[in-house]
């Protein structure tokens, strides 16, 4: 059995009895799918994530756009019509077809991204953070080479052909994109012989004159 996934949250909160668009159309149908196969609206909602209210409202607008009982309704159960079995037959088909048509275009698209990808990324970085993920990037997309430069120089992004640089600091050429991936604090520490020697300076400018 396949799962029919709601999708439109907006029908989470609200279901309009007109002015429907070809999306809501589509999620009443795929409400009407759970229904039939769950054989309880409640059962349907929980499955769905949603309220029974919008489930019952979901089926009456069918049933009045059809023109034609889906459902018997009683204080204690409900059973589908002969009329509501042949529409859950030819609905599932369809909601199907559409979903099938989406994660299709969803895969298609994924299968597009190849190429070579040439990364930068500090040392220590790298070794941490980066080069561990690429084992999973590998497998998600494995059509695409990482060429990977662990190095703590600045490259030159046109001559060494560089599509991703990844540094520690400010970005010093306004000509690139950057985008923050993290906040870094640094810290400044030296060994007790080292303060003993030249006393705690205040700032890092005074050390380095010192040294």
């Amino acid at each position: 059995m396949n799962n029919i996934i709601f999708q439109n949250s907006y029908l989470r909160n609200n279901y309009h009895n007109t002015g429907l668009d070809m999306q809501n159309k589509l999620e009443m149908m795929r409400i009407f799918c759970v229904a039939a196969e769950s054989r309880n609206f409640k059962e349907a909602a929980t499955q769905l994530g949603i309220s029974p209210q919008v489930v019952t409202r979901a089926i009456k607008e069918l049933e009045e756009q059809r023109g034609e009982i889906l459902f018997y309704r009683s204080t204690r159960q409900i059973k589908i019509t002969a009329d509501g079995e042949r529409l859950a037959k030819q609905a599932r088909l369809a909601v199907e077809s559409i979903d099938a048509l989406l994660v299709k275009d969803t895969k298609e698209k994924r299968d597009e991204m190849r190429g070579t990808v040439r990364l930068t990324v500090s040392s220590v970085l790298g070794r941490k953070l980066v080069v561990p993920a690429l084992a999973e990037f590998a497998t998600r997309y494995p059509d695409i080479v990482v060429d990977c430069v662990l190095t703590d120089s600045h490259s030159d992004v046109i001559d060494e052909r560089i599509d991703i640089g990844i540094r520690f600091g400010f970005l010093p050429d306004n000509r690139y994109v950057a985008r923050e991936l993290a906040k870094v604090k640094f810290y400044s520490v030296g060994t007790p012989e080292l303060i003993d020697k030249v006393g705690m300076p205040k700032k890092l400018l005074t050390l380095i004159n010192t040294l």
